[in-house]
């Protein structure tokens, strides 16, 4: 039941958003429309920036390998 009701309103969302986005789009030129497109591919990486800027330097550096469960040898029983 809690499935069915997240969905309608997620359906709800979508549907005020793309009538927020055609209201917006009526009132701005050609130009607007293009600096807004520019301005949004731009965001992405500066936001993703600011978030590894003030992370530790730990944190940054990717882990190296495989995390692996360790295997008991072959002739041993438990």
């Amino acid at each position: 039941m809690t499935y069915v009701l997240k969905l309608g309103f997620a359906a709800l969302a979508l549907v005020v958003l793309n009538d927020l986005i055609l209201e917006l789009c009526k009132h701005l030129t050609f130009g607007g429309l293009v600096l807004g497109v520019i301005g949004l591919l731009f965001m992405s990486p500066i936001a993703y920036f600011i978030l590894q800027s003030g992370r530790p330097p730990s944190e940054r550096r990717p882990r190296r390998g495989a995390e692996r469960t360790p295997l008991l040898p072959p002739n041993e029983e438990h």
